[in-house]
């Protein structure tokens, strides 16, 4: 069995109580080990481009999650 695990991302702030997805951020992976460096690389790189003053105003965080996902075609083939 084929396994997908899809990357998504949001974007927080703590003072704003709101996250908003970061569709652009979105991924496939073949392995959860790989979906989860990538999540925690890109969430690092993404808060370092983050400008300091809002990042410290805001209290700017991210939080990402790897689904696993089966893909279309084994779905239809267990029906």
């Amino acid at each position: 069995m084929i396994k997908i695990f899809i990357f998504s991302l949001v974007i927080c702030s703590s003072t704003m109580q709101q996250c908003i997805p970061l569709t652009e951020a979105s991924k496939n992976f073949n392995t959860y080990r790989e979906c989860t460096l990538f999540g925690y690389s890109y969430s690092y790189e993404y808060l370092k481009m983050y400008d300091p003053k809002l990042l410290e105003d805001n209290q700017v965080y991210t939080m990402f999650s790897c689904q696993l996902q089966q893909p279309v075609w084994q779905l239809i083939k267990n029906q």
